[in-house]
């Protein structure tokens, strides 16, 4: 006995983008998606024929619109935990500083101990700082 063609209703598009999203495999979607000529599961064949934007695309638009909503939090609502971790995931950024950029290597700068510039007046303190702010 010949069976009519195999329709998706909007409802198991929805399921199966459901199904796609949470990484259950192929074989298992088929089998919970119900032909009602039948009253049987699918073939991973018909699945792929009936639902292949669903199949294709539903876990790369969840993730876009993860991504959007999480940089929509940093940057419009100015929500430091997701402006952090987008610094991290995106720019590279750690607790330990920006790959790249190195600290001034202690052996060049000049060497001084608390005790010569306990011995400077507060002008001089002063003087030395605006020469080396300058």
């Amino acid at each position: 006995m010949r069976y009519p063609p195999f329709k998706p209703t909007d409802k198991q598009r929805e399921q199966v983008r459901a199904l796609a999203v949470a990484g259950i495999n192929f074989d298992l979607m088929a089998e919970l998606i119900i032909n009602p000529a039948t009253g049987k599961g699918i073939s991973r064949k018909t699945l792929a024929m009936a639902f292949p934007q669903e199949l294709k695309l539903s876990k790369a638009q969840v993730k876009g619109q993860v991504l959007a909503a999480l940089i929509n939090n940093a940057v419009r609502h100015n929500n430091v935990v997701a402006q952090i971790f987008l610094a991290k995931c995106l720019c590279g950024l750690s607790e330990n500083g920006v790959p790249g950029w190195e600290e001034p290597d202690a052996a060049l700068a000049p060497k001084r101990s608390r005790d010569d510039l306990a011995k400077l007046t507060p002008a001089e303190l002063a003087r030395r700082y605006r020469e080396e702010m300058a």
